[in-house]
């Protein structure tokens, strides 16, 4: 008889490319419904269990939080670093109706998943939306070109924050938006969270202390620098999908007691380009 082994978020976390590219971590039934974030689970129903319908909605919640922080308009040139599958400048599209929206990311075979899964929506709409390969630290974007940049859940993954936010705040318009959402650190962890953790282990997901990125974000002269955790909202709901998933016995499960340690949270970060 052959003995059950447990499920692995991945294969290898060893490589952000192969994560998001031969990997394909959307396709995991923890990233269900075609966005790869933990999802935003205010006013969603948990009990008795979540359906795949609304963890769709969570991931997609989350996406709306950021665009009201945004306050995108009709004249908007937006940009979305790591863009994943694209069904958030698609949702952005449709609702907020911006003059222009660029999605970019890191992954060649993700961008390609992309223009598979919204073939239809950029042809009809050929002249204001567009996805392409481009690193978070070399944007490829014209100086002051965009209005409102925003980064869902990527943040993470950058090699360098300096490089990001300095092609950030060099493609950015004056009097600009930057939004980030992401899990940050609140203190250094240890090595037992290390032990925990091999995403962070491996190098995949980076270490990233909440007030050392605000600092970056004021160095790099962004200012109206504002963070806010979103914790309660995210860390609940997550740790009770991944419950009903095949990946209840896993180390994802330490996303939540690592929150209640006070270790690691998830926050809404926002910044402007002075005027």
């Amino acid at each position: 008889v052959k003995s059950k082994q447990k499920p692995e978020l991945v294969i290898h976390l060893t490589d952000v490319q192969d994560l998001y590219g031969e990997q394909n971590l959307a396709s995991t039934t923890l990233f269900a419904g075609g966005f790869i974030n933990f999802g935003y689970w205010k006013n969603l129903k948990l009990e008795p269990k979540i359906s795949k319908n609304t963890r769709a909605l969570s991931s997609g919640k989350l996406y709306e939080k950021i665009f009201n922080l945004l306050d995108v308009n009709e004249k908007d040139t937006v940009l979305e670093v790591g863009c994943g599958l694209g069904n958030g400048c698609v949702m952005l599209h449709k609702k907020h109706n911006p003059k222009y929206i660029i999605g970019i990311d890191s992954s060649y075979k993700q961008i390609q998943r992309t223009h598979r899964k919204q073939r239809s929506y950029l042809v009809k709409n050929k002249d204001s939306i567009k996805f392409a390969v481009a690193e978070a630290e070399n944007l490829q974007i014209p100086n002051g070109s965009i209005s409102k940049i925003f980064s869902v859940e990527a943040l993470q993954h950058f090699i360098s924050l300096d490089c990001f936010l300095d092609s950030a705040f060099k493609a950015m318009k004056c009097g600009g938006s930057l939004v980030v959402t992401t899990f940050l650190f609140r203190s250094e962890p240890s090595q037992k969270f290390m032990d925990l953790f091999p995403n962070f282990a491996s190098g995949v997901d980076k270490i990233i202390k909440l007030n050392d990125f605000l600092k970056k974000l004021k160095m790099h002269g962004f200012i109206d620098i504002k963070s806010r955790s979103i914790g309660k909202d995210v860390w609940p709901g997550f740790d009770k999908w991944i419950s009903q998933t095949e990946y209840k016995d896993t180390w994802d499960k330490n996303w939540i007691q690592a929150y209640r340690d006070k270790i690691i949270d998830y926050y809404t970060v926002e910044a402007k380009k002075p005027i």
